[in-house]
């Protein structure tokens, strides 16, 4: 079994801060909040937390906030030219995941399943979830403003109806795959939530996110991330580059992605333009809501774990932090991405 915040993040963060990946027991459904933490402090604070890995990137507002290792949270109120660390954050975990609901609210999730909660664009985070020894979250969406999901390694599931304030456990796999990562989360125009797993399991809610249903995308590898786009297609992608594209019949087939590289995140725009990144810096472009793609040369050799576009740029979320580029429109196979 394998997910790609595993590779990036969670592996090396079990090897330097001693953190147990392995152990598949499964607890009880449980009122998170009620639970007991491990002990944790606030983020470290360094100059180079920009530099830092960054594992996600998301938008509150016009702000940018990205989220990554000893609980770094990294604000941007310039489309990414300079940023700087958020005031309050009381965790050092690998922060994994962010997503915000409106320009002020917004959770971030990650390493020992800590949740955090803000409520004034990133700049203080509460803790909602003690971390503890053993378990992970790898995504975080909202359907609303108050109600939302946090999916992570084997099978964990935790729902709020709240905002993000409490947090429930929740049992949202078959018993054939209780144990299988729960890699992301998105989205989709519908109002679904979509869950993407391990051999192309793919777990699909109804439009309040209160059911779950199991489907596939006829793909036996681990998909670590999917979007929607906004002709109300969807992308699902993964291991050695696989993408796989939903129609508005629901019918998934295959997309050559043009890189073997694994994918691990991605951005749509409203104008068809998707853009996908991964390992060793892979960043493919499509411009037609994800039917074909276009591999570009790489600007860098570091892993790329988050895309999100700002001004005229795109900024770009990895082992080697944060890092703004340009995406010019120009035609297929020519160079595409500069400095």
């Amino acid at each position: 079994m394998g997910s790609l915040k595993l590779l990036l993040g969670l592996i090396v963060v079990a090897v330097m801060a001693g953190i147990a990946l392995g152990s598949s027991a499964r607890a009880a459904p449980e009122d998170a909040t009620h639970r007991e933490g491990v002990p944790d402090g606030e983020a470290e604070r360094s100059p180079a937390a920009p530099s830092a890995p960054i594992l996600a990137i998301s938008a509150a507002g016009p702000r940018l906030v990205a989220v990554g290792d000893r609980g770094h949270v990294l604000l941007s109120d310039d489309e990414g030219e300079t940023w700087r660390q958020a005031r309050a954050v009381p965790t050092r975990a690998l922060l994994v995941a962010v997503a915000f609901s409106d320009a002020r609210r917004g959770v971030a999730v990650g390493q020992g399943g800590v949740i955090l909660r803000t409520v004034d664009g990133g700049d203080t985070w509460a803790l909602q979830r003690p971390r503890d020894a053993d378990s992970v979250l790898f995504a975080v969406a909202f359907v609303d403003a108050r109600h939302g999901w946090a999916v992570g390694a084997f099978g964990l599931a935790f729902e709020t109806t709240d905002g993000g304030v409490n947090w429930s456990r929740r049992e949202i796999l078959p018993p054939d795959y209780a144990d299988a990562h729960l890699n992301g989360i998105y989205r989709a125009w519908d109002g679904a939530l979509v869950v993407v797993s391990e051999q192309g399991i793919i777990l699909r809610s109804n439009v309040d996110a209160s059911a779950w249903e199991q489907g596939s995308v006829d793909y036996e590898g681990s998909l670590w991330g999917g979007l929607s786009n906004a002709d109300g297609s969807e992308l699902v992608f993964g291991l050695r580059g696989s993408v796989r594209r939903r129609d508005e019949h629901g019918r998934w087939t295959a997309v050559t992605s043009g890189t073997p590289e694994s994918l691990s995140a991605g951005y749509a725009g409203a104008d068809g333009l998707v853009v996908l990144a991964g390992l060793n810096g892979a960043v493919v472009v499509s411009r037609d809501h994800g039917r074909t793609f276009e591999a570009l040369p790489s600007f860098a050799a570091a892993h790329l774990n988050a895309v999100r576009p700002a001004g005229k740029g795109w900024i770009f979320g990895g082992a080697g932090g944060v890092s703004r580029q340009t995406l010019a429109t120009v035609p297929v196979g020519a160079p595409s991405l500069v400095r």
